[in-house]
């Protein structure tokens, strides 16, 4: 008789030995290269940016897509983030957060024929999203939820045992939920998330804001 739980152990933890090592070497491999990929491409696309009066939207908004790595990237969050102190972290944080995001418009300058709209353009939360309590309930909902499919890996192999009697039903259904138990769980957490990066983002512009503020006055008190 195959024991269900000792068979899982043994091919968690060879997959452990074999994978582990190989990932991390592969990964920071692949993390120094992108590093310089990134570099590259920064470079070229903040010279299109400065470089040039009337740069073409369509070019406005591949560039966006490319350097957040997001599809759906507003050209126009995108060249405000690079405006701030730390643009690098700004861009992370908003390629996660974005759909928690909104565009504001000083002084109703919605339509002004400017490219780069320094000083324009800014970033706050969407509607729903404004107060911290909805922002914190629906981060610990989602969190909550996702609490079931992670911990479902310890319980679920001894839940079946006890349904199910056949060995065989058993190591195929362990085998077939751990996969699906891993992309909900990824997707739950990428919910929650998403509020948290929008928020670390909307803190991180703020304390950008104060920053500035301090120099410019720093400096008119010269």
């Amino acid at each position: 008789m195959i024991d269900l739980k000792i068979t899982l152990q043994i091919l968690g933890t060879l997959v452990a030995l074999v994978g582990i090592p190989k990932v991390y070497l592969d990964s920071s491999i692949a993390s120094r290269s992108r590093l310089r990929d990134d570099y590259k491409f920064a470079k070229e696309y903040l010279s299109d940016v400065h470089g040039e009066e009337s740069m073409h939207r369509y070019l406005r908004e591949k560039g966006s897509q490319a350097i957040t790595g997001k599809r759906d990237a507003d050209p126009e969050h995108v060249e405000f983030l690079l405006s701030l102190v730390k643009p690098s972290k700004a861009l992370h944080l908003y390629a996660a957060g974005k759909q928690c995001l909104e565009t504001s418009y000083a002084n109703g300058n919605r339509y002004l024929e400017n490219p780069n709209r320094s000083g324009v353009v800014s970033l706050v939360f969407k509607n729903r999203f404004q107060k911290r309590w909805k922002r914190n309930f629906v981060r610990w909902f989602f969190f909550l939820l996702y609490c079931v499919p992670a911990s479902s890996l310890m319980w679920a192999p001894g839940l079946i045992r006890h349904v199910v009697d056949d060995v065989d039903r058993q190591l195929a259904l362990v085998v077939a939920w751990f996969p699906i138990a891993i992309l909900l769980g990824w997707f739950l957490i990428s919910k929650a998330k998403r509020i948290t990066w929008a928020a670390l983002l909307m803190k991180l512009i703020a304390e950008d804001r104060e920053l500035k503020e301090h120099i410019r006055f720093r400096e008119a008190t010269k």
